[in-house]
């Protein structure tokens, strides 16, 4: 298995037939065997934000912005946790947009 292969396949099939489940089952079997590369994550995210799963995307724009340090991934799954009424994840959310915010404006 390699993510450039099956991430590659993912984009063809996109692009060919649009078929999103297809797409997710393999975006699944990279996040299965490699959990911590940022492509395959930033891929499912955008996977379930084409399929409308907003409680996916959230998830997985959340791990995206941890794994990256993204502010704007965090705020997307802020904003989806608030559309969700989860308030607890949305507060837990903010809570890291904050302390990220303040470690880079320590280093500026």
């Amino acid at each position: 298995y390699s993510t450039r292969v099956i991430l590659s396949l993912s984009d063809l099939i996109y692009i060919k037939y649009g078929d999103l489940r297809t797409i997710e089952n393999y975006c699944l079997k990279a996040f299965k065997y490699f959990p911590y590369d940022s492509y395959t994550i930033y891929a499912l995210a955008n996977t379930y934000k084409l399929m409308n799963n907003h409680e996916k995307y959230a998830f997985f724009s959340y791990i995206y912005g941890l794994r990256n340090h993204s502010v704007e991934a965090l705020k997307t799954a802020y904003n989806e946790y608030l559309l969700l009424n989860d308030r607890n994840k949305a507060e837990k959310i903010m809570n890291k947009i904050t302390f990220i915010e303040r470690e880079l404006q320590k280093r500026k």
